[in-house]
């Protein structure tokens, strides 16, 4: 029979193999997320493409919220180190998947001309409301960004997000 070390040893070893797997797999995970979000990967698709994805996203996260959030617990507490690889520039720090020095780079160099608009709201207030319609009176209404046409505004105009 079992014995209470050998159950004891048994879910030592299980908890490691969960927690190592959560980990790869979040890498991974991530890694689709930022390639399928990647230029007009996304917002070159229609509606029903998008609605897809993010079901997608929805379905992953699911699986992942534990593993997430018993890292963040750990790594609040000093027990391990981000397992989301980063990189830090001039006391910035983002995650390496999607920044890059070179990213960084060219963020400092960035100076604004008199043709640059920003569009500023409090998070989740409406800030993609409000570029729409910053974006529709630049272009008087010219434009179809409705899903017949499937040009989101993030596919027809360069923008900084800066978070």
């Amino acid at each position: 029979m079992f014995t209470v070390l050998g159950i004891f040893i048994a879910l030592i070893v299980g908890f490691f193999v969960w927690r190592t797997a959560g980990i790869l797999y979040f890498r991974r995970f991530v890694a689709w997320e930022t390639a399928s979000r990647r230029g007009l990967n996304y917002y070159g698709k229609p509606l029903a493409e998008r609605e897809k994805f993010k079901k997608k996203l929805k379905q992953n996260a699911f699986f992942l919220f534990p593993v997430v959030s018993f890292e963040a617990k750990l790594q609040q507490s000093g027990k391990a180190k981000p397992f989301i690889p980063s990189i830090t520039y001039e006391g910035v720090t983002g995650p390496s998947y999607s920044c890059t020095a070179e990213s960084f780079r060219e963020a400092a160099k960035y100076h604004p001309t008199a043709e640059d608009i920003f569009v500023s709201t409090q998070m989740k207030c409406g800030t993609t409301w409000m570029q729409q319609v910053v974006y529709e009176i630049l272009s008087r209404g010219n434009r179809d960004l409705s899903d017949k046409g499937h040009v989101h505004m993030y596919a027809a105009r360069r923008w900084i997000r800066f978070q």
